[in-house]
């Protein structure tokens, strides 16, 4: 018993030396509680409401830039349309007559009232970004070529007489040049003026609102207009009787031709929206292209059966060689306007019946009948006794006239949106 006791106190006393070599515990300092919570009771403060965590600001991709448009555009990704349209153009200017029965205008004399066109048209597009607000657009319409005619025929005596008129340069006063005449020449004379009308447009397209009764979109791009058109006079006369050879002479033919072209290329901006209420849809667009206008007009005329000059020889009646005959190109800058209206019926979610009305406007093109000149000099016509001499000025001149123009449509067509 004295021997475990004394081996236990030196053990005890090493035990202890080793608590005291180790470092004191680290002490927290002491907590300072606003004297608001420190006043409250524990009860208090668990009946108190706990505090919503403060919002959290997001960065990097978390949280788009607020100069960046998130809103969702419209639900379909692509869109194709087909329409026929009815199309009207700004009548022909023809002021000048071209034959004449006595005092009577009978060709010539008024504007050339082409009627109605028959058109064709497609439009198409499609949203290229997820959220649909960003798309392109690609459209065109294409009319039929339209001719009208009319004419003065005399029977085979030559009544009625039939002449044509113009201006002597030399002695400015009137004139006539003559198609028929009873008892000495047969023949008619026939105007024909013919017109096409073409477009195409292109571009990109920003959706700027959308909400289930309303759509904007912006739109900018590119537009193609094309507006071909001819002229044509010919006369054909024939003189009455046998000649001492026993053969009839040729008949005589003339004919002048004023054919004119306008190809506008330039940019186009514009609005277009459309607002649904059930399945009726009305929609309305407006559009303006600024370009430039490439301006062409040709004039030629021939002659046929002169008994000087066998075969064709350069130069009608109003298109002469030394004249106005030829080619003249100019480039200008013009400002096309359009808006259109469409009203629709949408017939389930992807197919839309539409009518709808447009109108277009040119400032400046060149058109054929603005292109006579009234002012003739004998010496360049090639049926005048004084074809060939040298007095007074080369008329007709070339005409530095332009038109303005429209052409206005009704168009009844199917949408397929998917």
């Amino acid at each position: 018993m004295r021997w475990g006791t004394l081996g236990a106190g030196p053990m005890l006393f090493t035990a202890i030396g080793m608590v005291a070599a180790q470092p004191p515990p680290a002490t927290l300092p002491p907590t300072s509680l606003p004297p608001s919570i420190e006043a409250k009771s524990d009860t208090q403060r668990a009946a108190e409401p706990i505090p919503a965590p403060a919002a959290m600001t997001p960065t990097g991709d978390c949280a788009p830039p607020r100069w960046v448009d998130t809103h969702r555009g419209p639900a379909e990704s692509a869109w194709l349309s087909a329409n026929y349209r009815l199309m009207w153009l700004k009548d022909g200017p023809q002021q000048f007559p071209l034959a004449t029965i006595g005092p009577n205008v009978v060709v010539g004399g008024s504007d050339i009232d082409f009627g109605t066109f028959n058109a064709g048209q497609v439009n198409g597009g499609l949203w290229i970004n997820n959220c649909h607000t960003v798309g392109v657009y690609l459209g065109g319409f294409l009319t039929e070529q339209r001719l009208v005619a009319s004419s003065a025929i005399s029977d085979g005596t030559g009544a009625p007489g039939i002449s044509r008129p113009f201006i002597d340069a030399l002695t400015v006063t009137p004139s006539a040049l003559l198609v028929s005449s009873p008892g000495v020449f047969a023949g008619s004379i026939v105007a024909d003026a013919d017109a096409r009308f073409a477009g195409a447009e292109a571009g990109t397209l920003w959706n700027l609102a959308e909400s289930e009764s309303c759509s904007i979109n912006l739109l900018s791009g590119f537009r193609y207009l094309d507006l071909d058109e001819n002229l044509s006079i010919a006369q054909s006369t024939n003189r009455i009787g046998v000649p001492i050879t026993g053969l009839p002479p040729p008949p005589l033919g003339i004919e002048d031709r004023f054919h004119t072209r306008n190809s506008f290329f330039g940019g186009q901006f514009g609005l277009c929206g459309e607002c649904r209420y059930g399945s009726l849809v009305a929609g309305i667009a407006s559009k303006v292209s600024l370009g430039t206008n490439h301006e062409v007009v040709e004039i030629i005329g021939k002659t046929t059966g002169l008994n000087s000059a066998p075969g064709d020889v350069a130069g009608g009646f109003l298109a002469l060689p030394g004249g106005n005959s030829g080619r003249d190109v100019n480039n200008r800058f013009v400002v096309v306007p359009e808006i259109g209206a469409t009203l629709g019926w949408q017939v389930n979610r992807w197919l839309r019946l539409n009518v709808g009305y447009d109108f277009l406007y040119i400032n400046d093109v060149v058109r054929p009948g603005s292109q006579i000149d009234p002012f003739l000099n004998q010496k360049l016509i090639p049926v005048s006794t004084s074809f060939g001499s040298t007095s007074g000025p080369n008329f007709p001149m070339r005409s530095t006239r332009s038109d303005t123009f429209y052409a206005q449509s009704v168009q009844f067509g199917v949408e397929v949106k998917y």
